[in-house]
Parts: C-alpha cells; sequence; structure tokens
C-alpha cells in the first residue's frame, strides 16, 4: 500500500531472523524493526503514538500471537524509504 501511494514498484514481503524476542500473549502485532546485531530488532520508541521509531525503521515484523523468540523467522513488509 505504502509503495503504491508514493508510485513506486511494490515489493514483495519477505521474512527475516529476529535479534530480540518481540510479541505478546494473545494477539498479532506488527513492530517497526531494523537490522541489528544478531538479527531484526525493534525500533526505540514502537508506541502506536510515536512516529519516530516507523520513521527510522526498515521493515515492519509481523509477529504472531503468542510473540517470535531470538532466532525466530518473522514475516517482514519493507518500508518504502
Amino acid at each position: 500500500v505504502l509503495d503504491a501511494a508514493a508510485g513506486a514498484t511494490p515489493r514483495m514481503p519477505g521474512s527475516g531472523t529476529l535479534g530480540e524476542p518481540l510479541g505478546r500473549p494473545g494477539t498479532t502485532v506488527l513492530v517497526p524493526v531494523s537490522r541489528g546485531e544478531g538479527g531484526w530488532r525493534a525500533a526505540a520508541g514502537i508506541r502506536s503514538h510515536m512516529l519516530t521509531g516507523l520513521a527510522a525503521s526498515e521493515a515492519v515484523a509481523v509477529v504472531p500471537a503468542g510473540g517470535a523468540r531470538v532466532g525466530d523467522s518473522v514475516r517482514l513488509l519493507p518500508l518504502p524509504w
């Protein structure tokens, strides 16, 4: 959706290995992430009202209900910047 809005060629979702545990029980969460030591890591300031974390991220991780551990592979939605 973001690629289309920006007039860019759509990029396909990928996957990546987490460098830290993410998520919470009972709900799938979308977490802004960037490549870091040991894998993909959550952006600083990822609360819903904080856009700076999203702006500094490379992708959004789709973390399944129940969370994911270090070394788990999660779906990544690339960001257009």
